[in-house]
């Protein structure tokens, strides 16, 4: 590589580090404010969660469900599945798609009368490209949602869930995404939505005493579940975009790095480079003088 490619090797890279170190900005400035809202909102998810934990406890187990808790004896399941609009987050989306494939895999290896029909609620862009480029046969369905922007779709995909549940389209409802731990750490996780069970009351815990409730407990039920459901999807989309952002960050710095490194390494090659043509020229004009003598 002469002189020539080597300068323009280095000034490419210069500007695609400043392309990343932009992006990690904007990065940084986007997960600041995910991170906030995450924060701000866990204490009010947090009571309403202890709340319907409490209601829950009093359920008579003789009497009839909600419809948002009644079991079903089918195997049709949706799995919605929650990751990102965007890229250049590192391995962010693959992590979440290797799971449920993962999960997939798993609940396909039994008996062909057990195995669960399965459909995907797909919330992200890039989940859901991951999908129609690696569709698995034994999906029924799959819908895709971009990532919610306002309060008011956080709360229609809640009663979109409600609908097909209570609609007897769907037995079961899990669904996957990113829980946001630090700027640093977060993992995938499966947890289920639909139907939702009574928790156990522990000795001397919240749950452990009679409440007076008025109106009904049927009548509260009704009106507490899917608002606690809205809650827990909401958290869940936060925890998310925490998470992505976080990533991102972290991605754009590493890139931001690596450019350092390749540039310095360049340079190197560079002032080698140069240092060759000046030894090969004064070893020209030498043996020219040598000839002329």
């Amino acid at each position: 590589m002469n002189l020539r490619d080597i300068k323009l090797r280095i000034r490419s890279v210069r500007k695609t580090q400043q392309i990343t170190r932009a992006m990690k900005m904007v990065a940084a400035v986007k997960f600041r404010h995910a991170q906030a809202r995450l924060l701000n909102a866990r204490p009010y998810a947090a009571r309403i969660g202890d709340l319907t934990a409490r209601t829950l406890g009093q359920c008579d187990p003789t009497s009839e469900p909600d419809p948002l808790m009644r079991q079903h004896d089918g195997r049709r399941l949706l799995l919605v599945v929650v990751a990102s609009d965007k890229g250049l987050c590192g391995s962010f989306n693959g992590n979440v798609y290797r799971m449920v494939q993962r999960y997939l895999k798993e609940q396909g290896a039994g008996p062909a009368e057990k195995r669960p029909e399965v459909g995907l609620l797909l919330i992200g862009r890039k989940i859901n490209d991951l999908f129609k480029r690696f569709h698995p046969s034994n999906l029924t369905c799959s819908m895709h949602r971009y990532i919610p922007q306002a309060e008011a779709d956080y709360a229609a995909i809640g009663k979109e869930l409600i609908a097909l549940f209570t609609g007897d389209q769907y037995d079961r409802i899990d669904v996957f995404y990113t829980e946001f731990k630090s700027i640093f750490q977060n993992r995938v996780v499966h947890e289920p939505l639909l139907p939702m069970a009574p928790m156990p009351a522990e000795p001397g815990g919240a749950q452990a005493f009679n409440m007076l409730l008025e109106p009904s407990l049927s009548e509260i039920l009704a009106d507490l579940l899917p608002r606690f459901l809205f809650t827990r999807i909401h958290q869940i989309l936060m925890d998310s975009e925490a998470s992505e952002q976080g990533t991102r960050m972290n991605m754009m710095d590493q890139a931001t790095k690596n450019a350092d490194d390749l540039i310095n390494q360049l340079m190197l090659d560079f002032n080698k480079a140069r240092q060759w043509s000046i030894t090969r020229e004064l070893s020209d004009i030498t043996t020219g003088a040598e000839a002329m003598s």
